[in-house]
Order: C-alpha cells, then sequence, then structure tokens
C-alpha cells in the first residue's frame, strides 16, 4: 500500500482511482488534484490526493443519488411526462435569440435526423397507447390488412 507522502505518477494514480491516466492529466492540469505537481511532461501526485468536485454536472456525488430511470404507474402518466417535455423543450427553444435558437439546432440537428430515420416512412407517428396486448395485435393486423389492400390496389393483377 502507498505511504501518505508517496508520490505516483499520473499513471499509477489513475490506477489507484479506477480511471485513465489522461483524464487523472486533464484534472491535475485543471487544478483539481490536490498537492499535483508537473515534473517535465508527467505529473505527480501524492498517493492520497482527493480529487476536488467539477462545475460540470449535478451538483453531488451521482453515486450517492438514486438511479436516474424514471418508473410510470400508467400509459397515461408517462403520456403527460413526454407531452410535458415537448412542450417545455418548445418554449424554451421559442424563447431563444434566433443566434442560440441556430446553435441549438446545428446542435441538435443530427439527433433530430436520426429520429426521423429510425421511424417507418409509411407509418404515421402518433402517441397511440393500447389498454390491452390483444387491443395492440387488433390494431397491428388492421394496419397490416390495409397495407396488402394498397399494394394489391396499386399492383393489379393485370399486371403481374
Amino acid at each position: 500500500m502507498a505511504q501518505s507522502d508517496e508520490m505516483l505518477t499520473s499513471a499509477e494514480f489513475a490506477a489507484l482511482q479506477r480511471v485513465s491516466a489522461r483524464r487523472i492529466r486533464a484534472l491535475a492540469s485543471g487544478g483539481r488534484v490536490a498537492g499535483a505537481r508537473k515534473r517535465g511532461r508527467d505529473w505527480f501526485i501524492p498517493a492520497k490526493a482527493k480529487i476536488a468536485a467539477g462545475t460540470r454536472g449535478p451538483a453531488s456525488n451521482a453515486s450517492a443519488q438514486p438511479s436516474a430511470v424514471r418508473a410510470f404507474k400508467s400509459v397515461a402518466e408517462l403520456d403527460r411526462f413526454q407531452r410535458d417535455r415537448e412542450v417545455a423543450m418548445a418554449v424554451r427553444v421559442q424563447a431563444m435569440t434566433p443566434r442560440n435558437r441556430f446553435k441549438w439546432l446545428s446542435a441538435s440537428w443530427g439527433t433530430l435526423q436520426r429520429q426521423s430515420l429510425a421511424q417507418p416512412m409509411h407509418h404515421k407517428v402518433s402517441a397511440r397507447h393500447f389498454e390491452s396486448i390483444a387491443e395492440k395485435n387488433r390494431h397491428d393486423e388492421a394496419l397490416e390488412i390495409a397495407a396488402a389492400l394498397a399494394r394489391v390496389h396499386a399492383y393489379p393483377a393485370s399486371r403481374r
């Protein structure tokens, strides 16, 4: 075990902290590792050094907080939550200056494009929910029948 006054390289300290050496070097250069000293190209860090909390992310330790996964009691509650999130985002976007809106759109464009490609082009996107699996199966079967009829009307037997 390392002594309290022993100095470790950034790679050794990273192994103790179970993070990458590159991350430790970045933290040390940002002044977040107590007692870290740079000599030449490497950082030397006291074995018992503490890493100061950053300014980004949650204010407290994320591992001390409960999981970020949210559970819903019903599908209706999930629908309300999603609708409220979408309205809040729309309000934020509308309140942005044109320059900030352009920046937001530029940053979000790839995500927005991938979402549209994830949806089948022939299905209408809706926030439909079903009371039972049987109701969902009936709905899916009706969609398949409608699609088959549309194909038959588009390609009559005389053209086959």
